[in-house]
């Protein structure tokens, strides 16, 4: 009897797998599909949230006393629940990253892929230059497409891993089309300038949430995205001090206020009926955790849009390739613990890291920003340098801010000659030079003055190639 129901479990095994083979092969197919079978996942989704954390309903009234009270005498039994909740939830989570992370991500990643590989987006004069252009670089844009796409396997399969260990919601961020293919092809999120509920980036667990602040821009769109949000907290149940910056300008003091370890609010709107998350960030000119928020896709009309270049490569930043070591490991520690055959799977995963470093040797490609300088004494740990003798270079966008340009580098206040804007261009003329600690370049602007200005800090650049 114990023989007999270990291989109807077998069998049921292989149908499963089966059936889950068949449907990424449908799904890298036809983009469309994928996207046309999303309201099940969706549902999924919500269920996965509402599950995580069913007491909701009670905390919407920010302007109550007792939310915060109740949430405080039972925060021992929340804690429980949610450690139970945690185990109880694998499943679905696992649903939703096969949809979102695997068949959604990989097809729109293909679609996009196969695009850039036929459709390139070059400038041309005449017919004739983009017929040269197009045959001409054909050889290095299918490398550049069986490089990306290689990337893209691995990236929705570490993306799956991490989701299954950290809990990850699908969620929806409404913007205009020109910050949407920004954040898509950079991974930077900032704090935009409504702050009504905290300091931070929005997101809506239904679309209808995200597509009401994106009507706000004269070309409306949604950014579909895994983000993690743990630790997240009712707003209801904050201080009262903290409950009186709702809907004013105190959105850094509220951010600020939340103190750790919290990540993340959930905020009910009592004019729309809705909630909505922010994602907190302690000021508007600091960059959200990157690893926290992945795109998955533009969504379009009627399906996920074109993102020229494709998506943001995961991980990124050191701190998320960090993070996604420490996934990797505490899964392959359940795996090994767990009763299961996992040998082959773990022999992939190693395999695949071995891969994935090998096809991001170039560090322009896939890790360009998690990489740091080794080679110029005195600048150890910045960014790597990606400018050259030359070429042109372009300011970043720095969330309103400018970039000081000197007359010598180094960071003497006598030397500031005046300041470099978002997007301006330059002439790279000289460098690098080491000076505290900093990489810096020699550069022109059109009106012909020149001056020093430093290429990036260890987390971010100021500068980078013109495109």
């Amino acid at each position: 009897m114990k023989g007999a129901g270990l291989d109807l479990l077998s069998t049921a095994s292989e149908i499963l797998l089966t059936g889950l083979v068949l449907f990424l092969v449908a799904a890298l197919i036809s983009p469309r599909l994928t996207w046309a079978l999303r309201k099940p996942f969706l549902i999924t989704n919500h269920l996965q949230w509402v599950l995580t954390f069913p007491f909701r309903p009670w905390f919407q009234n920010p302007k109550s006393n007792w939310p915060r009270r109740f949430y405080l005498a039972a925060f021992p039994l929340i804690l429980l629940y949610n450690l139970l909740i945690y185990i109880l939830l694998i499943p679905i989570r696992l649903v939703n990253a096969v949809y979102f992370d695997l068949a959604l991500f990989w097809s729109v990643s293909l679609r996009d892929g196969v695009a850039d590989l036929l459709f390139p987006e070059y400038r041309f004069r005449d017919t004739r230059e983009f017929i040269y252009k197009w045959f001409s670089r054909f050889p290095s844009r299918l490398w550049k497409f069986l490089v990306r796409y290689t990337r893209v396997i691995f990236q929705g399969i570490a993306m799956t891993i991490f989701d299954l260990v950290w809990p990850t919601l699908t969620l929806f961020h409404g913007t205009g089309r020109e910050a949407a293919e920004k954040i898509a092809r950079t991974g930077r999120w900032h704090a935009g300038g409504g702050d009504y509920a905290g300091t931070g980036i929005y997101f809506g667990l239904v679309p209808d949430v995200a597509e009401h602040y994106a009507r706000h821009n004269s070309d409306p769109i949604v950014i579909v995205a895994r983000v993690n949000l743990t630790p997240c907290r009712p707003i209801a149940t904050l201080t009262n001090e903290l409950r009186r910056l709702i809907g004013g300008s105190g959105g850094d003091a509220l951010s600020c206020g939340l103190g750790s370890p919290w990540a993340a609010l959930e905020h009910f709107r009592k004019d729309g009926s809705w909630y909505e998350f922010c994602l907190v960030q302690r000021s508007k000119f600091k960059l959200v955790s990157p690893w926290r928020i992945r795109p998955i896709c533009i969504a379009g009309p009627v399906f996920p849009e074109r993102v020229p270049g494709g998506l943001v490569p995961w991980p990124k930043t050191r701190r998320s390739w960090r993070l996604a070591g420490m996934t990797g490991i505490i899964f392959l520690v359940f795996a090994s613990t767990s009763g299961y055959e996992w040998s082959k799977l773990q022999t992939q995963l190693e395999s695949s890291t071995v891969v994935g470093s090998w096809l991001s040797k170039d560090g322009q490609v896939v890790n360009a920003n998690q990489q740091v300088n080794t080679g110029m004494k005195g600048c150890d740990g910045v960014l790597v340098s990606r400018l050259q003798n030359g070429e042109d270079a372009c300011v970043v966008p720095l969330n309103g801010s400018a970039l000081r340009f000197r007359s010598e580098p180094g960071f003497g206040e006598e030397s500031v000659i005046g300041f470099l804007h978002s997007g301006q261009r330059l002439d790279v003329l000289e460098g690098p030079a080491c000076v505290d600690g900093y990489l810096w370049w020699k550069l022109s602007t059109s009106e012909g003055v020149s001056g020093w200005a430093a290429e990036g800090d260890d987390r971010q650049y100021f500068l980078e190639e013109c495109r």
